[in-house]
């Protein structure tokens, strides 16, 4: 009895001690469940949030709900069971009811300086995968199975973590541009154009309230109540409200001590009894007799969009901003980062970084021809730091098209831009003059218009309105289906896609690997790639010696799926872009000298390889000598730069004076067209002897 006894007590005590283990587990399991969770998921980040140099990158919320701060120190995150650890925290301490964003993204070489510290997973998120939270000893604490979500869609769940939901953070453009209303929208008296006197501008909205604003922003945000006309006058004389502005870069800002010449922008709505407003009606008037006189016979754009969304710290995209605000103290810590590709909100990029605009473009007798709503982003990469920035001009929606009909085969978008300091001797048309020049050859080129900005009233510069060069441009201009059309610039996929990319590298493989001078080999390159194209690619940048070509500025383009139309053979074809570095020195040999980066042509990973092809340095040898004696001599450009002479002279004259020098003088213009026009007088022989030096056999 007294044996049983004690193997009866023994038993209690063995169960209660693995009782008691296994409650603590349990414990510590549920304690681990329910202090940290995951409380968001967005695999699809358009335009809800951008993370610290500016991206709007997808992302996980963890939150604490526990009374006490928690170190995440040895927590994981992982899209992958089979290896939980893909990213480890490291100690960063996430307080009592807190949260904290970790962003799904690989930063760039560029932006690494910027990102330490930050936390970031270093592998992205996607439809249907399952996300795993794991704490310091392995375990999964947490998991979300992604299910499918449409741009700007999260994941959510409160405290209680009894269901997800699915809502939606914000409208996209195209939910935006489909909201309709059915209240009356106001009608002006005046239609937007250039008057030479003064008016007063009656609204009226059928008996319902009026708003309206001058400045350009939204007129249902702290609209001035309409009562009894509003006088339209030449508001040039008033003080500046955007050239004033300082923020807009981390190099020199120029700021003009005088007022600039001014346009009066309306926009108004209406409102009825419930509070429901109407759509917008806008319209820009230039009034008085000077002005109708200064931007005669030159095409004038008007770009309105809300102040907030190009000057404000969080949405504006003309400022370095909240970007740079979170950016600069790690600038200070690093030495040798490029000032001009530093996270700032100018070059943020992606449908977080576009603003709704109202767009108005008059031809050179100051007809409207065009008077719609669009979206807008800053353009280019080094030019984004300037003061003058360029700008892409992009549908409200998808399957409209910015100005359309202004170019037959145009495409969806189109691009405002300036030359910037780049166009040495300014002239701002060098770009444009290329592409011209090169509009017969077999290389993408970009039509453009001279046209004189105003933004939300204010004289702005002197633009190109070019076509802008992406897949709808090449679909709409060469007669090929847009979902097939693989665009790579500057050795970057344009769609994103890694199959794109692999579709360029077996090219550039190709001849990395194979011998070009055996004909073998470069026949099975001219099935790959249009060698036409080609030669005119490289011909055009050597003769105008553009010296930032080559390794960059590159663009070329070919359908993923062989097709029968003409340019669905699956062949890679060449575009110009960007060529505002050129025309600077005809003597230079562009062959084996000249490039900014000291990457010439005899570097260059095509070029190089196929000059040892004596097919193709006969082929270049013939074309070469036929565009300098034609499409590119001096004959055929001058008339062409008389031409650009008589538009771009007086508009370059004001944009010059508004944003470098406010003394800049006719003479000083014209000395610089004239270095251009003495480019092409000289450029011709010698540039030939120099491809008879590299090219003879």
């Amino acid at each position: 009895m007294e044996t049983e006894d004690r193997n009866f007590t023994k038993s209690i005590c063995i169960f209660s001690v693995l009782l008691a283990a296994f409650i603590a587990i349990a414990c510590f399991l549920a304690q681990s469940r329910e202090e940290i969770y995951i409380s968001e998921v967005c695999a699809h980040n358009a335009t809800i949030r951008y993370n610290p140099i500016g991206d709007y990158s997808d992302y996980v919320v963890l939150t604490n709900v526990s009374d006490s701060d928690i170190d995440l120190d040895g927590y994981s995150l992982s899209d992958d069971n089979n290896n939980l650890t893909r990213y480890t925290f490291p100690s960063v301490i996430l307080p009592a009811g807190g949260s904290v964003t970790v962003w799904a993204e690989v930063p760039s070489a560029t932006s690494a300086p910027y990102t330490k510290g930050e936390l970031f997973t270093y592998f992205a998120l996607g439809d249907l995968e399952t996300l795993f939270l794991t704490d310091p000893q392995g375990r999964v604490t947490d998991s979300v199975r992604i299910p499918k979500t449409l741009p700007d869609q999260v994941c959510f769940r409160g405290s209680s973590r009894d269901r997800w939901e699915i809502r939606t953070a914000g409208r996209t453009a195209a939910e935006e541009a489909a909201v309709v209303s059915n209240v009356p929208q106001p009608a002006f008296s005046v239609q937007s154009g250039f008057y030479k006197e003064a008016f007063t501008l009656q609204l009226d909205a059928q008996g319902l309230e009026i708003f309206y604003t001058t400045d350009g922003s939204d007129p249902k945000r702290g609209g001035i109540p309409y009562a009894d006309g509003i006088f339209v006058s030449d508001r040039s004389k008033d003080p500046n409200a955007l050239a004033s502005r300082d923020a807009i870069s981390l190099i020199d800002v120029y700021i003009p001590k005088e007022p600039v010449d001014k346009a009066t922008v309306i926009r108004a709505v209406a409102r009825d009894a419930d509070g429901t407003y109407s759509e917008e009606t806008h319209a820009v008037y230039f009034t008085g007799d000077e002005i109708s006189a200064r931007y005669r016979d030159v095409c004038v754009l008007s770009v309105i969009v809300d102040p907030d969304d190009l000057f404000s710290g969080e949405s504006g995209i003309y400022v370095t901003g909240d970007v740079w605000e979170m950016s600069e103290p790690k600038w200070h810590e690093t030495e040798d980062l490029d000032i001009f590709y530093a996270p700032t909100n100018y070059n943020g990029s992606g449908a977080g970084w576009q603003r709704n605009a109202k767009l108005t473009l008059f031809d050179r007798n100051g007809s409207c021809l065009y008077d719609e709503d669009a979206r807008i982003s800053t353009h280019g990469n080094y030019a984004r730091s300037l003061n003058q920035k360029s700008f892409n001009l992009l549908p409200r929606a998808e399957g409209l098209r910015v100005f359309d009909g202004l170019w037959e085969g145009m495409g969806d978008s189109l691009v405002l831009r300036t030359g910037g300091t780049d166009d040495m001797p300014l002239t701002n048309f060098k770009d444009p003059l290329n592409n011209r020049l090169t509009q017969n050859m077999e290389v993408g080129a970009q039509r453009s218009i001279c046209c004189e900005v105003f933004l939300n009233g204010e004289y702005w510069g002197c633009y190109n309105l070019q076509d802008r060069l992406d897949e709808s441009y090449i679909a709409n201009r060469f007669g090929v289906d847009v979902s097939q059309v693989n665009l790579i610039k500057n050795k970057r996929a344009s769609s994103g896609k890694t199959e794109d990319l692999l579709q360029y590298y077996t090219i550039t493989d190709f001849i990395t690997e194979n011998d070009m001078a055996l004909d073998t080999h470069y026949r099975m390159f001219c099935d790959m790639v249009d060698i036409d194209s080609l030669i005119d690619y490289y011909a055009a940048e050597v003769y105008t010696a553009n010296v930032d070509a080559f390794d960059n500025n590159v663009a070329l383009w070919r359908v993923r799926e062989r097709g029968i139309a003409p340019y669905e053979d699956g062949k890679w074809r060449f575009l110009l872009i960007d060529t505002d570095m050129s025309l600077l020195d005809a003597s230079l040999d562009s062959f084996t000298e000249g490039q900014c980066r000291d990457y010439n042509l005899d570097m260059d990973l095509f070029f190089s390889r196929l000059m040892k092809n004596s097919a193709f340095r006969a082929r270049f040898r013939e074309r070469f000598s036929y565009l300098a004696a034609n499409d590119l001599s001096y004959e055929r450009v001058e008339p062409v730069l008389t031409e650009f002479e008589e538009t771009y002279s007086a508009p370059m004259l004001r944009s010059l004076c508004r944003f470098i020098d406010p003394d800049f003088t006719p003479e000083q213009y014209a000395k610089n067209v004239e270095a251009v026009r003495d480019f092409y007088r000289e450029r011709g022989g010698k540039i030939c002897d120099y491809m008879m030096l590299h090219m003879a056999d």
